[in-house]
């Protein structure tokens, strides 16, 4: 939305607009079609947001008296065409909840409500073309007319109702801060809450610097021009500096601070590694008297600002890693977010008491439930509560775009309205009612198809499949080749799906509703799937069986276990197990129908799946180029390849296929190589072209699949990924 837009007659929910002049329905700018029936019903749904429009509410208004209808049915299927629209179901309601008996309630917040003028427009759009029918009916202009007065109606109440809100409360405006090309992270406000701080790849997109930008005025102005890559802005207390932290790709961090107006930079302190595990963000914090900057440094660690001193303020257990700190305004606390082992999103936040000299007084308190995930965390002005931007918190409702307030002193954390988009960071200004927060890709991850060489269409370009509004990551062609799983956000939140070969006919296999999903694994009659999922707060082996019934948990433990493989008879389901005591991970295999665990590999592996022979079992390692055998029965373990990595290579019939790039000339050339069982080489089998630059070399998500014939190839790609800065405006 850009600035100015509030005052035109539109409703907003989530990623929505509704245009009441226009009679359209748009997400993100695109038209949704929607019948008149099913638009009425949603204008009376926002008319009182949160209420119980009841079933004889939408019969008495939507079916004049006279009209002889199957009322239950018509109302059902209007119901259904708008939660379609919506892309909303009532297993798992973002938009519309279902009340047994009752009637329906919209659940999401609402921003925008137009005044009375705009009824007409809304009436005109709303109504449908005019018919001749062979045998006019009187009814039909009572319908009609009912239709007319119920729109009215509508419309009055929800100008009624915004005039009541606006008494208590300012209505609260999200807009774009960049719009800009290039990624924007990690905005931090000035003090006095009129200047953004934040990091930015440019518009070449070739580095990342920091760039400060006025709210109501002005273009982005460049602080820093290292070729190492600059983040985690962060504004001293009298305004004068902004501390951030340079990473090198050697994996050396250092922290510096530079006068917020430009000019000199001065290195504060160095720290041991860049990147937390999981994490490519650890976040910054001055005390509030301006003296120390808190940072991540094998734990959290205040630098002094005159001497570079440090003080070392957690001390993680070796399994655990902590990192977005946040002095509170008085000083005396400092709020972090601590995990445990790398890639597990099983997260908490703590806060640690300080006194005189910033010294720990006892050991860090936890005050949130099981997180998801902590994408950013700020302190409210009080310092009594913290807000919070996560993908989930265990035990509650797992909602898009929620923002948790969270009380220092206990009790469960309360979620803000929705803001309807992602949130990978936030800030609070220290001055005035304003929020920003970094609004992640609206398109992530698609799946492309391409014809590998030596079948039909070899040279043709790849082409989007099973594609859709949100994140589809992961593809899997079932044995058969009938079939396609993957990962898809397209119900809201990240499920496992099945698609025909062709992408097309796709129904989801799970309904967590956000715990996190990945790395689906199809049985060899294609009958089942195996994935891995922080359903229970731990990665863990789930088994779906696509005849009917309820995903079954597979593995048990407090270690994380993940990336399934199932053996060439289907008895034994492979997987990846971190030791609770070294964290180091190891292959392990369990009987398909559970029982205990046998241990396969014991000089590391992860990724494993079992040949098409049953003589070997073939694995990648964590952080480690190449791939690894070993006899299925035990015994030595030997590096087949020295090429191929976690997540970039799948085991076919013929050999091992390995998703490969290399840099030739300040080139970057993308290709697929086919290491033979037969003839034991590696040839190159086909070439990616340029515009698959963004095919995913991510080792949280394994990227390539090829169908049984050999013909067809599935590729992860992000696309359009562009990171923005978001402008709350009257949060309090």
């Amino acid at each position: 939305m850009q600035p100015g837009m509030q005052s035109a007659p539109v409703v907003r929910f989530g990623a929505f607009e509704l245009d009441l002049r226009a009679g359209e329905l748009r997400k993100h700018g695109l038209k949704i079609k929607l019948q008149e029936q099913p638009f009425q019903i949603l204008l009376m749904l926002l008319e009182q947001p949160g209420q119980v429009v009841t079933r004889e509410q939408l019969h008495q208004k939507l079916w004049a008296e006279g009209t002889f209808v199957d009322f239950e049915h018509g109302l059902n299927a209007a119901i259904q065409r708008l939660r379609t629209a919506l892309g909303d179901t009532a297993d798992n309601p973002r938009f519309v909840e279902t009340l047994a008996r009752r009637g329906y309630r919209f659940v999401a917040p609402v921003y925008g409500v137009p005044s009375l003028q705009e009824t007409s427009a809304v009436v005109r759009s709303t109504q449908p073309a005019s018919q001749s029918p062979e045998r006019p009916r009187p009814q039909r202009t009572w319908h009609r007319l009912g239709a007319l007065v119920s729109v009215v109606l509508i419309v009055a109440g929800l100008g009624w109702w915004q005039l009541g809100r606006k008494a208590t409360a300012p209505e609260l405006r999200i807009m774009p801060f960049t719009d800009f090309p290039g990624w924007k992270i990690n905005p931090t406000f000035s003090p006095d809450g009129k200047q953004v701080a934040f990091a930015w790849n440019g518009e070449s997109r070739e580095n990342v610097d920091i760039y400060v930008k006025m709210i109501d005025a002005g273009g982005p102005v460049r602080l820093t021009t290292d070729p190492a890559g600059d983040d985690d802005a962060a504004w001293s207390p009298d305004g004068r500096f902004i501390a951030f932290r340079r990473l090198y790709t050697a994996g050396r961090c250092d922290v510096l601070i530079i006068p917020a107006i430009g000019g000199a930079e001065r290195r504060l302190a160095q720290t041991a590694s860049w990147e937390v595990p999981g994490f490519a963000i650890a976040g910054l914090s001055w005390s509030p008297d301006g003296k120390f900057v808190a940072m991540v440094d094998h734990g959290i660690k205040a630098v002094s600002e005159q001497t570079g001193e440090k003080r070392v303020l957690s001390s993680p257990d070796p399994l655990f890693y902590d990192y977005r700190p946040a002095f509170s305004p008085d000083g005396r606390t400092i709020a972090f977010a601590r995990s445990r082992k790398p890639g597990d999103n099983f997260t908490a936040v703590f806060v640690q008491a300080l006194g005189p000299g910033l010294t720990p007084l006892g050991p860090p308190r936890q005050v949130t439930p099981t997180l998801n995930g902590v994408g950013g965390l700020a302190w409210e002005p009080s310092g009594r509560t913290l807000l919070l931007s996560s993908l989930g918190v265990q035990g509650h409702e797992f909602r898009r775009g929620i923002i948790w307030r969270i009380s220092v002193s206990g009790g469960e954390p309360i979620p803000l309205p929705a803001l309807g988009q992602s949130i990978a960071s936030l800030t609070i200004a220290p001055k005035g009612d304003r929020l920003a927060y970094t609004r992640m890709p609206l398109r992530g991850h698609n799946i492309y198809e391409i014809q590998l060489a030596g079948s039909v269409g070899g040279k043709d370009l790849p082409r989007p499949i099973a594609s859709s509004a949100e994140d589809d990551y992961s593809p899997q062609f079932s044995p058969d080749g009938k079939r396609i799983a993957l990962v898809s956000a397209r119900s809201g939140s990240l499920e496992i799906w099945v698609c025909a070969s062709d992408g097309a006919s796709c129904s989801p296999v799970t309904a967590f509703g956000g715990p996190e999903v990945g790395s689906p694994r199809w049985s060899p009659d294609s009958r089942q799937i195996a994935f891995d999922s922080v359903k229970y707060g731990e990665w863990d082996v789930l088994v779906a069986d696509l005849e009917g019934g309820s995903a079954r948990r597979l593995t048990y433990g407090s270690s994380n276990k993940a990336r399934p493989g199932w053996s060439a008879d289907g008895q034994w389901i492979y997987f990846a197990s971190e030791s609770d005591r070294t964290g180091e991970s190891q292959v392990w295999k369990m009987r398909a129908k559970g029982g205990p665990a046998v241990q396969v590999t014991r000089k590391g592996g992860f990724e494993a799946e079992e040949g098409p022979d049953g003589k070997f079992v073939y694995y990648a390692k964590r952080g480690a180029k190449g791939i690894w055998r070993v006899p299925a029965g035990g015994g030595e373990e030997t590096q087949l390849l020295n090429k191929g990595a976690e997540a970039q290579w799948f085991l076919a019939r013929k050999g091992i296929y390995l998703l490969e790039r290399e840099t030739v000339r300040g080139y970057t050339l993308r290709y697929i190589e086919l290491y033979s069982f037969a003839t034991r080489t590696l040839s190159r089998v086909v070439d990616l072209p340029v515009t698959a630059a963004g095919v995913a070399y991510n080792s949280l998500e394994p990227a390539l699949t090829v169908s049984p014939d050999g013909r067809r190839a599935l590729f992860s790609q992000m696309d359009h990924a562009e990171f923005e800065i978001m402008l709350v405006e009257n949060f309090r």
